[in-house]
């Protein structure tokens, strides 16, 4: 599960770093080559919630195996592209995928362990995603400078194939005692018509600026469909997403971290990207290289952020992690305008020492919160919110960095987000220490309820 987060994590460093190389053979468009992006990142926030929920319907296994399925699809249409249409369609098919991964990693890692070690799991799980994210950027840079564009596609079938074996000769789902629900097929479409036309806008309102008719008509389509959708699944007996996952304050500030987390990677590896090679002149390797310092210390700090998660309870490591984001991007607000790596450096490293306690204590306390049947559910409502920072992020960034020509105000924003999130953090989660007398989750991957002997 930590590799299917990771190769979700691998494409997307390793497109960013390659996107200038791929516009310039595909002759694309400025407007085609942030697609090559946005088709990506649309499928993925279009699609993570309902992946997660039929997960739970169907069974997490042949739901994964089929998410696998189209991810590698969509990577080996894009490795073959030879025009912007192959590429975007590929990039949607494969966001379905990542989509599948994104959610059912997290939900079957939940599933896998008790409450009482469920942080040190997660840990676990983040600490191999995170083994993979850190050497992202120097593959990236490698594979588009020395072999070609087209593998860093073609990284990710042999990675999938091998995990799409492994799920489907150990996994076994947990068995419930009552009928499975069906599908809510009229929440899925009101759905999409929320999350499509809200990402479309936050895409587009950069560059068509956000007072612009287009911009103004989609952002009204989506409130509009949302009001919808709430009002359906109020009404269907097995709703796509039951609202009352979200009522619970702790699991809405938990939410909002892992909101924060990706708004928060969008600005550092993103921007931190475009600044280290349109400022300080590196070669896309050379950012590789150089963003290790962001993405190392992710590996370092992953387990014990879970273990600690264990022992203390999620909200002191959280509003901790929160905390020193919060110095990291002002460290790269003072000094993004020097040319000079070495004055980056320690903002890069705080950014990676954090970041962990926004995703590891935020995942245990939603897990925590629900029975294993809704964990499926439950981390696709998450990881929507989660696509929906980084659209965000991508948008309003972006809006900034065009309008001050500069990164400064990119990282002072970002900064901003982060301390009204560490409020929010405050006011919300849980000040219990620990969870105890929590129920033990089913067990699955050979975990043993305490208690028991098989």
């Amino acid at each position: 599960m930590g590799v299917a987060l990771g190769i979700v994590l691998l494409d997307e460093v390793l497109v960013g770093v390659a996107l200038p190389t791929i516009r310039e053979e595909l002759g694309l468009s400025e407007l085609l080559t942030r697609w090559v992006v946005n088709a990506y990142v649309l499928a993925v926030a279009a699609f993570v919630a309902a992946a997660g929920r039929l997960g739970d319907i169907v069974g997490h296994r042949p739901v994964f195996i089929a998410g696998g399925a189209a991810l590698c699809l969509g990577s080996l249409g894009a490795g073959f592209a030879d025009s912007a249409t192959v590429m975007l369609a590929s990039r949607a098919v494969e966001g379905v995928g990542a989509a599948t991964m994104l959610s059912l990693s997290i939900a079957m890692t939940g599933i896998a362990f008790a409450d009482h070690e469920r942080g040190e799991a997660i840990g676990l799980y983040g600490l191999i995603a995170a083994i993979l994210a850190a050497v992202s950027p120097l593959i990236g840079g490698v594979l588009t400078d020395l072999v070609s564009w087209r593998g860093i596609f073609f990284l990710n079938v042999p990675l999938m194939l091998g995990l799409m074996v492994v799920v489907a000769i150990f996994w076994r789902d947990v068995e419930v005692a009552t009928a499975r629900p069906r599908l809510d097929l009229g929440g899925l479409a009101a759905l999409l018509g929320f999350v499509v036309p809200l990402v479309i806008a936050l895409m587009e309102a950069p560059e068509r600026g956000w007072g612009s008719a287009e911009v103004l008509v989609l952002f009204a389509i989506s409130a509009a469909v949302l009001a919808l959708f709430v009002s359906i699944e109020r009404r269907v007996r097995d709703p796509l997403i039951n609202l009352e996952l979200l009522r619970p304050p702790t699991v809405v500030g938990a939410n909002a971290v892992i909101f924060c987390a990706q708004f928060s990677k969008v600005a550092v590896l993103v921007f931190g990207t475009l600044l280290l090679q349109d400022r300080l002149g590196l070669s896309p390797l050379g950012a590789g290289v150089a963003l290790l310092a962001a993405m190392v210390p992710q590996v370092v700090v992953s387990v014990a952020s879970g273990r600690l998660t264990d022992r203390l309870g999620p909200r002191r490591p959280m509003l901790g992690g929160v905390a020193v984001m919060v110095v990291a991007l002002l460290w790269l607000a003072v000094f993004s305008s020097q040319d000079r790596y070495v004055l980056l450096l320690p903002g890069f490293l705080l950014f990676g020492a954090s970041i962990p306690f926004f995703y590891n204590p935020g995942y245990t306390t939603i897990l925590n919160a629900v029975a294993a049947g809704q964990r499926g559910e439950a981390s696709g409502v998450t990881s929507t919110g989660r696509q929906l920072g980084g659209a965000l992020a991508v948008a309003v960034l972006g809006a900034v960095q065009a309008a001050t020509d500069g990164f400064a105000a990119v990282f002072a924003v970002a900064a901003a987000i982060t301390v009204a999130v560490w409020f929010t953090a405050y006011l919300l989660i849980d000040r219990r220490t620990a969870f105890e007398g929590a129920a033990v989750a089913p067990a699955a991957l050979g975990a043993v309820e305490p208690g028991r002997a098989d």
